[in-house]
């Protein structure tokens, strides 16, 4: 696949009854991203320095992995009003909803990864065995 292929979008539930399971009511879906990107990286996580070792610190936060994420929603309050798609609405989401979409999220960001090719090569200056 091409580095700037589309890939589909993915709705849950599928089907509506694994939401009511989640307690989610039967009408509600969430559409998420069905690729996640550098530029998605990027605006969910924020880098410190370490005070002490002078090490980057990284840190991601939930809310805006799901708002960078979310293409749309069909979440409702009571009198069954789809809410606003915001960072704020999202801050308000009980752990419900919230666990099975950061569960999908997870297995888009993990698709197509690939291990670091250099982590299990031997380092060109480690010291042969054949000396």
């Amino acid at each position: 696949m091409a580095a700037f292929s589309k890939k589909a979008d993915i709705t849950i539930p599928t089907p509506p009854e694994t939401g009511e399971k989640w307690g989610w009511e039967p009408h509600e879906t969430v559409t998420v991203k069905g690729q996640f990107t550098v530029g998605d990286m990027e605006a969910v996580s924020t880098t410190t320095m370490d005070a002490e070792t002078g090490a980057p610190n990284v840190s991601l936060s939930s809310v805006k992995m799901l708002y960078a994420m979310i293409k749309e929603w069909n979440l409702t309050d009571d009198n069954h009003n789809v809410a606003a798609l915001s960072e704020q609405t999202i801050a308000q989401l009980p752990m419900n909803y919230v666990t099975p979409v950061l569960d999908v999220i997870d297995e888009v960001s993990k698709q197509g990864a690939v291990a670091n090719p250099l982590a299990s090569s031997p380092s060109a200056n480690a010291p042969s065995s054949a000396s």
